[in-house]
């Protein structure tokens, strides 16, 4: 069994508020992971404090009704396992290139995150 997914990477430094509500996050990164495991999906657990565009619509919740929900880019990494499915792979690889170069993103690291939308 399996979710239908995609992750975003995203910067929730340069967010912009959509109608004095929830603010929108910068998309730095989409991955369609197609189906993937329930276990995967539950490192994400924190409710995610942007709004996201999909379909150029935003959105807060995602097509099964759940909430969006963002984890830090770490716990998405060790989250994934290598050599497991090759779309998680990637988004590994990618953030290992993010952990990898954060002294040059010192500024806006902290700012990043992984959101989860099922669809």
């Amino acid at each position: 069994m399996g979710y239908e997914s995609r992750v975003y990477i995203v910067s929730e430094s340069y967010s912009t508020f959509i109608d004095g509500k929830k603010p929108y996050a910068e998309i730095i990164a989409e991955f369609d992971l197609c189906k993937c495991g329930y276990e995967f999906v539950d490192v994400f657990k924190d409710e995610a404090r942007c709004y996201i565009y999909v379909n150029d619509e935003p959105v807060e919740k995602d097509n099964y009704g759940d909430t969006i929900k963002s984890a830090e880019l770490i716990d998405v990494y060790n989250a994934i396992e290598y050599r497991g499915y090759w779309r998680t792979t990637m988004l590994k690889e990618c953030i290992h290139a993010i952990l990898g170069n954060r002294d040059i993103l010192s500024r806006d690291f902290e700012s990043l995150k992984v959101y989860h939308y099922g669809y």
